[in-house]
Order: C-alpha cells, then sequence, then structure tokens
C-alpha cells in the first residue's frame, strides 16, 4: 500500500518483509516511513501507490496505528473500492398472456422504471420492446406470426448495462366461446361450447383442482360432464382450453338452477301471463328487453305457475326473459316473444257451403286459417266492427279434421287456436229421418175415449203398439182403415212427395183422409190414414163403404150429413194438406 499526498504511516506500523517501494510509489511530503516496517506479502506499492483486488479499503485514504494493507486489499484513489462482478435487475412481475381476435397475444406485467422490456422468439429475433414508465408497467404484442399456440418467447428487461433474468413464455390457446352450464335430469351439470379441434378442454375448481376433461370435436363442439358433487347450483367452474402446449386464459362459469320447464306466454282479451313448471317455492321473474323487472311469481306446491304481466308493461312483437331463482342461483334465461292477442268468441259451422267461421278480434287484424299440415286454407281482415267470418270449402275439408286459427296484427301472430270441423248440419228438419217408425203427430183427435185396441196400417210400414192415447187434448185411436189410406213409399216423407192415400173413390168421405208424414225431429212418420182421427167415426150417418169402424171401445160425437158433419170432415182434409205442403217444402229445402 502507498500513502500519497498528505497520508502518513505513523505509529507502530512498519513496512517489513520482501516488498520495496519503487517508482513513484513513495512516501512523499512531511510522511515518513520510520521502523523497522515493510510492506509483507505479495502486495506491493507500485505507481500511484494502488492496490487492486477483489476486497476494497476504503477511506480517507490512510492506514493508522498498527494496522497494515495485506494480501490482495486494494486502495484507490480516495479510498473507494471498484470490482469485476455487477448487481443484476429483478425479473418482471405479475405476467399475464391475452389471446385476441386477430391472432395476436398481449403480454401484461409490471417491470423497473425506466428499464427496457424486450420480446424474442425462438430465435432470439427482438419481435417487440418498450421502455417502462414511471409506474413500471408494460403492455407489449406480440403479432400473430410469432404467437401460435404452444409457440414459446423470451422476455427481458435492461437498465443502465444490467439485466433481469430472461423469462419464457408460452403463447397461449384461443378461449372456447359460446359456453352454457346446463342441469341435465340426472342432476349432473354439463359445460358446452365451440372450440378448436383435437384440443382438450379442462374442468376445474375455484381452487384449481381438475374436475374433468373433453375432447373437442371434428366440428369445433364439446361437452363435458360435470361430477355430480360439483353440479349444485351455485357451484363456480374454471374453463381451459389446451392445444399444442398452450393453455387458454382461464374462464370462469357458475352451476345455474333449473329453468323453469313448459313455459307458454299467452295473450288472451289483451291480457298477457306467463304460465309453466318450476321447483316449488323458486321465484319467478319476468323482465323485458331493457332488464326492467315487469313481474314475478312464486311457484307453488304443485310446482305450476301463472304471471299476470300488468297491462301496457309489454307489446306484442317485444320479447320478456323469464328467470328462475333457487336458493339464491338464477337459471339460464328463457327468452320468448309476446304474440298477439288471440281472436274470441270463436263458432265454427260446417253446412252445405262449407265450414264457416266467425268471432271477433282487434280491428284491421288478418286472420287466417291453415289445416294441420300448415297449407293455407283462407284468410280474411277483422272488421272495424271487431268481427270476422271465413269460410273454407266442402270440399277441402272432413268432419274432425284440425283448423289452426291466428290473428296477425302489425306482423305479429297470436297464438294458434285449434278447433275442430264439425259433423255437417242439414238444417232444421235434420238428417237423420227413418222411415215407418211408427211415431203418430199429435194432430187431430178430440174425442176423450181410449182406445183399448192397436190400430195397423195395412199399406205403410208402420206399426202401432202403443195404445192410441193422444198427448194433447184426449185419447187418440188407431182404427184399421183396410183397402185404404194405402200409402204409395215407404213414409219417410223425402221421396214420395204427398203420400196421397189410395182410396176406393169415397174415402175423403168415408173419413179415410191423406197420410201425412211427419219430418220433425229424428225423422218420424205417420202412419196411413190416422189423421182420418177414427175412419166412419167422423161421418155421423154417413154410411162407410168398408165397413164401421172397430179398434176402440170409446164413442166418439155424431154428426149427420148436415153442413156440419162436412165441414168436420173438410176440416180434416185441409190439416192434412196443410201438413203435405210443409212437408213438400221441408223436402225442397232438404233437396
Amino acid at each position: 500500500g502507498s500513502n500519497t499526498g498528505s497520508g502518513s504511516n505513523t505509529g507502530s506500523g512498519s513496512n517489513t518483509g520482501s516488498g520495496s517501494n519503487t517508482g513513484s510509489g513513495s512516501n512523499t511530503g512531511s510522511g515518513s516511513n520510520t521502523g523497522s516496517g515493510s510492506n509483507a506479502g505479495s502486495g506491493s506499492n507500485t505507481g500511484s501507490g494502488s492496490n487492486t483486488g477483489s476486497g476494497s479499503n476504503t477511506g480517507s485514504g490512510s492506514n493508522a496505528g498498527s494496522g497494515s494493507n495485506a494480501g490482495s486489499g486494494s486502495n484507490t484513489g480516495s479510498g473507494s473500492t471498484t470490482g469485476n462482478n455487477q448487481d443484476k435487475l429483478s425479473s418482471p412481475t405479475d405476467i399475464t398472456t391475452d389471446k385476441q381476435a386477430d391472432g395476436s397475444v398481449v403480454i401484461s406485467g409490471k417491470g423497473t422504471a425506466g428499464a427496457t422490456i424486450t420480446i424474442s422468439d425462438a430465435t432470439g429475433k427482438a419481435i417487440a420492446s418498450s421502455t417502462l414508465g414511471s409506474d413500471g408497467n408494460f403492455k407489449l404484442t406480440v403479432p400473430k406470426e410469432a404467437a401460435k399456440a404452444g409457440q414459446k418467447v423470451t422476455l427481458t428487461q435492461v437498465k443502465g448495462g444490467q439485466h433481469s433474468q430472461a423469462i419464457t413464455i408460452t403463447m397461449p390457446a384461443d378461449q372456447p366461446t359460446n359456453l352454457t352450464v346446463t342441469v341435465a335430469a340426472n342432476g349432473h351439470a354439463h359445460v358446452a361450447g365451440k372450440g378448436t379441434p383435437g384440443s382438450t378442454i379442462y374442468l376445474f375448481t375455484a381452487d384449481g383442482d381438475t374436475l374433468a376433461a373433453g375432447r373437442v370435436g371434428n366440428d369445433g363442439s364439446f361437452d363435458v360432464q360435470v361430477p355430480l358433487d360439483n353440479s349444485k347450483a351455485g357451484t363456480v367452474l374454471a374453463v381451459v382450453q389446451a392445444t399444442d402446449g398452450g393453455l387458454s386464459t382461464a374462464i370462469g362459469v357458475k352451476v345455474p338452477s333449473a329453468q323453469p320447464a313448459g313455459v307458454v306466454v299467452d295473450n288472451k282479451d289483451d291480457k298477457v301471463t306467463v304460465s309453466g313448471h318450476g321447483q316449488p317455492g323458486s321465484t319467478v321473474v319476468v323482465t323485458d328487453t331493457t332488464g326492467h323487472k315487469v313481474a314475478t311469481g312464486t311457484v307453488g306446491k304443485d310446482g305450476s305457475f301463472t304471471i299476470t304481466v300488468p297491462a301496457g308493461a309489454v307489446e306484442p312483437g317485444q320479447t320478456v326473459v323469464i328467470t328462475q331463482t333457487t336458493a339464491g342461483t338464477d337459471s339460464n334465461p328463457i327468452t320468448i316473444t309476446v304474440p298477439s292477442a288471440q281472436p274470441g268468441n270463436i263458432v265454427v259451422k260446417h253446412d252445405n257451403n262449407g265450414v264457416t267461421v266467425t268471432g271477433t278480434g282487434k280491428p284491421g287484424a288478418i286472420i287466417a286459417i291453415k289445416d294441420g299440415q300448415g297449407h293455407s286454407l283462407g284468410t280474411t281482415t277483422i272488421g272495424s266492427d271487431g268481427r270476422f267470418t271465413l269460410t273454407v270449402p266442402n270440399a277441402q275439408l272432413k268432419p274432425g279434421d284440425k283448423l289452426y286459427l291466428t290473428s296477425t296484427h302489425v306482423g305479429v301472430p297470436s297464438k294458434a287456436i285449434v278447433v275442430t270441423v264439425p259433423t255437417k248440419d242439414l238444417g232444421t228438419n235434420g238428417s237423420g229421418i227413418t222411415a215407418g217408425n211408427g211415431t203418430k203427430p199429435n194432430v187431430g183427435g178430440t174425442h176423450t175415449g181410449t182406445v183399448t185396441g192397436a190400430g195397423t196400417n195395412v199399406a205403410g210400414n208402420s206399426h202401432h203398439v202403443n195404445g192410441g192415447t193422444n198427448a194433447n187434448t184426449g185419447m187418440l185411436h188407431t182404427s184399421p182403415t183396410p183397402g185404404h189410406g194405402t200409402m204409395l213409399g215407404t213414409g219417410n216423407g223425402l221421396n214420395n212427395g204427398t203420400n196421397p192415400v189410395a182410396g176406393n173413390g169415397n174415402g175423403l168421405v168415408g173419413g179415410n183422409g191423406v197420410a201425412t208424414p211427419a219430418m220433425a225431429g229424428a225423422g218420424t212418420t205417420a202412419a196411413g190414414a190416422d189423421l182420418n182421427a177414427g175412419g166412419g167415426d167422423l161421418q155421423g150417418s154417413v154410411s162407410n163403404p168398408v165397413g164401421a169402424s172397430t179398434g176402440h171401445a170409446g164413442t166418439l160425437p155424431q154428426t149427420d150429413e148436415t153442413g156440419a158433419g162436412s165441414l168436420a170432415v173438410a176440416g180434416t182434409i185441409m190439416l192434412g194438406l196443410v201438413g203435405l205442403l210443409g212437408a213438400r217444402k221441408r223436402r225442397e229445402e232438404l233437396i
């Protein structure tokens, strides 16, 4: 060691040994070397008197007292020591990667303020760099060609000639998309979505434990089942896709509660209702497209619910969102469009003109009828009075066919109303007229006698087994009129017109009458000459060309051949004619 300038070695310190002071390394000035002290060891005082080495003694440049400079220690300049080893920068922290839609990757983190961050590809070529600001935050983009899943890049920071250790980063895989979480009937949750074909989808717990894995199919879709213990509503899962060694950024999903089932939105009489089935005690919420809550309801003990939306809260054509909340966890939403109001007061008739549908609805709305295959059968517009009538030809329909009726207003259709084509209505006379059923019309008879025998229409198809009781004013007997009152036809009132009685010339006087087939109800037919009310009983003293009337025990009021007697017979004939005219008119209507 050498003392230069005003430095002096004093005291018992001595330079000893083989060390020698040479060159300019001398004690000058007022400093003096005293005693037998010498510089010992390998140290030598040379030149400007500095000993260099890895050790450093710093100070004002003076060795005082008994201290000696030995070994590799060096005193430099004013007493400061420098060496070959330099402190290194710490590595950046909080590194994240984010795959972009264009295929590039953004790397973010935190480094040393003022340092330069550099990203290099696998060949060592710098592909991105940036100088950090005072906060040390950085964000660099790795171009698409260097950012394929599984490729590696290195990141370093440099400041003042100091370098941090390089960090190796693997380029991430694409994140899976279109993720949905549903709960199956067996209670298992399922995570489904789209990914990179051939990649692996991993499911993790919130703590990072692996739960399940599944492969992405060739069509890019996947469906991974969650273990039952992790399928409870509210459980949080992380979804990661692995492609060629690169992992996507984890996406968090939550197991929902079960959706309500069979949800229907109806619009009847301008009243919108939401109904369906859910978890008893759960809350069902209806919101509009803006997320505003418009109605709520609670699922009943039987699992059903019906919620009425306040008038004006939603309009036809708008969508409503329905969710079920169970134990604080929402179900996946169900979105349904509010339909137009259904038509009301629907009446369906089927006659010779076709099938006619009438009803009421919103004026200006379009009424459409379709068959079961969706083919249009006709349309009409609801009038200003709110009524409509639409007829479909018979050739297109038959009894039992289903018709689907909708009302469309401002482009929004209603829910279909299903109606069934009824049996064809043939009018007031019915279509089931049957010949020869033996039913007697309640006309003509006025006597009070009780018939004790059963009259038989010889030429008709009807056989009376009743006692001839008249349900109106008295008891009507059924006296046989052999040889008279033969009906031309079967008495069904449809084919043989007036069915006149084929008598023997004086039947109109002798009480043979005119047969009057009945047309009402089930198609009953009067029998033969019954309307003459007992043959000869009405003629009084006029002789019966066939013989006396039989088949009754009572006595009818007697008449003579005077005008009164003739009028009685004429009245009976007129009743028969009136009946025949009515039958003919009804027959013509049917034909």
